[in-house]
């Protein structure tokens, strides 16, 4: 299957909203990267006919370096969430602002809002503990 075929494809399947449960097959999932790889080469002008070979000139170097591997790939929100919890942590710490109005403005419960600030602190709290340690730890020099 051509990228532009998995395209085509894949606009017909969201037209039809029809729910299927099952597994995506590895050669669904090599036509989706596929289909993406040769859109963005598109995007950044480079002609059709020209980015679908080398998406599939791409997929057939994956799969020769990386075939029979599992890979799992982290969805995008989870490093999105990271970084806000990070900075709404930060602003709480700065006082900066309250767990009231970082609710409001992330658009999350108080009590969420609550867990987010009391998870990333002891993460913080626990990276501080082990750097403090590996410092006792390290012998010291005489010049």
């Amino acid at each position: 299957m051509r990228p532009s075929e998995f395209q085509e494809q894949n606009k017909q399947d969201k037209q039809n909203k029809q729910k299927k449960i099952a597994l995506v097959t590895e050669s669904e999932i090599t036509a989706s990267m596929a289909a993406t790889v040769s859109g963005l080469l598109r995007n950044n002008g480079v002609e059709p006919r020209k980015a679908d070979e080398i998406a599939m000139e791409t997929m057939s170097e994956i799969h020769r370096v990386y075939g029979g591997t599992q890979i799992y790939f982290r969805r995008q929100e989870s490093f999105e969430k990271k970084a806000i919890y990070e900075e709404m942590f930060a602003q709480y710490d700065r006082c900066e602002k309250s767990a009231a109005e970082l609710a409001i403005e992330y658009g999350f419960s108080l009590p969420w809002t609550y867990k987010v600030l009391k998870d990333v602190g002891n993460q913080k709290r626990a990276e501080r503990d082990a750097q403090a340690k590996a410092v006792k730890a390290c012998p010291k020099r005489e010049s």
